[in-house]
């Protein structure tokens, strides 16, 4: 369990969340948010002075509407706590965030589920937005969007025109991020939400709304092996040294759950 949780359970008309503590809370299912924090200069965050009253309770409407947001999908999916780190880390205090830091891994790993705002640039742009969808034609027997030379009588079929999953898994905000590498490969389970669609994303299979992905997709990514079967330690290496970090100092820290999740696989030191 981590440290520290917010208690998203509606307790009255306010729809309270709390900080809580666990050290004295027994083994609880909770879900883990991904997001961008975006260049804002202020952030809604737990410091040493702001501790006290988060705990004590404050209404989910004070929260910028990405937070607001994964509230709400943790409410719907009936899960009581969910883990935010500019929430659940003491982030002006350097014994505090460099503790909890090193705990991603296991943070990551044993959430029942992480929300992934996939489509979200910042802490305060959301990601349940209203969707804009429109029809294309597919041919049957390509299935390509060419319905310019469909004959008289030929078998067609209507899909929903959305960005395809595989665009919305590589060339959204939340990949760019370098902090987020470890926060997908680590979870067991990822739910994204693009602009257009859900996508599934598990050790063993990834799902989207637009049926491209649905079989076996990119399983390789979460296996490593010495003999080169699924995806060496130099790759992720280069896929993380390709992402962008707001802080420089951040660079050993995003990626120490990476490097300690490798070692126990590989049975090797994993140097970067």
């Amino acid at each position: 369990m981590p440290s520290r949780l917010l208690d998203v359970r509606p307790t009255n008309k306010r729809r309270t969340i709390k900080l809580v503590s666990t050290k004295l809370m027994k083994p609880e299912k909770y879900a883990a948010l991904s997001y961008c924090w975006g260049k804002q200069n202020t952030h809604f965050m737990t410091t040493s002075k702001s501790i006290a009253l988060l705990m004590q309770g404050f209404p989910s409407s004070s929260l910028p509407q990405t937070l607001q947001d994964a509230v709400q999908v943790a409410r719907n999916l009936k899960i009581k706590y969910l883990w935010v780190d500019a929430l659940c880390i003491i982030q002006d205090d350097e014994v505090d965030w460099h503790r909890e830091a090193a705990m991603m891994t296991s943070v990551y790993q044993n959430a029942f589920i992480t929300i992934a705002a996939t489509c979200s640039t910042s802490s305060n742009s959301g990601f349940l937005q209203q969707r804009k969808r429109t029809l294309r034609f597919v041919d049957t027997r390509t299935d390509a969007g060419n319905y310019e030379n469909l004959s008289c009588g030929q078998a067609f079929h209507l899909r929903l025109a959305l960005r395809s999953a595989s665009e919305a898994l590589n060339n959204s905000p939340l990949p760019r991020r370098a902090w987020t590498l470890q926060e997908i490969v680590l979870s067991r389970r990822t739910l994204h939400f693009d602009f257009d669609q859900l996508i599934w994303e598990c050790k063993t299979k990834t799902v989207s709304e637009d049926d491209f992905l649905n079989e076996r997709y990119l399983p390789t990514f979460f296996t490593l092996s010495s003999q080169g079967k699924g995806n060496s330690w130099w790759d992720w290496v280069h896929d993380y040294s390709g992402r962008v970090l707001s802080n420089p100092n951040d660079r050993f820290a995003a990626f120490a759950g990476m490097t300690i999740y490798a070692e126990a696989q590989l049975q090797e030191e994993c140097l970067a």
